[in-house]
């Protein structure tokens, strides 16, 4: 899960970088 946390943060911020903040969704997650 350590590995997979950054990975998939860094692949939805990517993701969403222009539709929306994943920030605070991802935080809150």
């Amino acid at each position: 899960m350590s590995k997979f946390r950054p990975l998939f943060f860094l692949s939805f911020s990517k993701a969403n970088t222009k539709n929306s903040p994943p920030l605070p969704a991802i935080k809150g997650g």
